[in-house]
């Protein structure tokens, strides 16, 4: 490896495409924590109360505890009269733990997904084709909480 290109030959572009996707995916699951963020305070119980949000002794809380406690807001939400769409919250959940899951593996073990690689034409196709999935998904979810 070797010069500006990084010694990928042929495949920087294909790498340089992966990486940009990676990096545009962090991106937006940033985006999704900030608004989970922002929305968990305006969130009450029946007894006006926000969703239980446990302290992390001095520091952020993590995408896992910011999801729960929307979940958990949620469902309490969803107990108000006038409110009883539960078919809303399970797709929504559903779409919530897609995502933290898609976040998690990018975060944590991306390169070991199956078919993804980054010496190869097809494992760095692969790698594209499911990071173009996440975005759309996440997307998605995103455009819902900012509705």
């Amino acid at each position: 490896m070797s010069g500006r290109g990084g010694g990928f030959g042929e495949l920087q572009p294909l790498l340089t495409r992966l990486q940009a996707r990676m990096g545009r995916n962090l991106m937006l699951y940033q985006s999704i924590e900030h608004t989970l963020k922002l929305i968990l305070p305006c969130l009450r119980a029946q007894d006006g109360q926000p969703p239980f949000l446990p302290a992390n002794q001095g520091q952020p809380p993590t995408p896992g505890t910011l999801i729960n406690a929307y979940l958990r807001g949620m469902q309490i939400s969803a107990a108000l009269p006038g409110d009883d769409d539960e078919e809303i919250r399970v797709i929504m959940t559903a779409q919530i733990r897609s995502v933290v899951e898609a976040r998690n593996i990018l975060v944590h073990c991306f390169g070991a997904t199956p078919g993804v690689n980054t010496y190869s034409d097809g494992g760095l196709r692969e790698g594209i084709r499911i990071l173009d999935l996440q975005y759309a998904e996440g997307l998605e979810l995103f455009d819902d909480l900012a509705a």
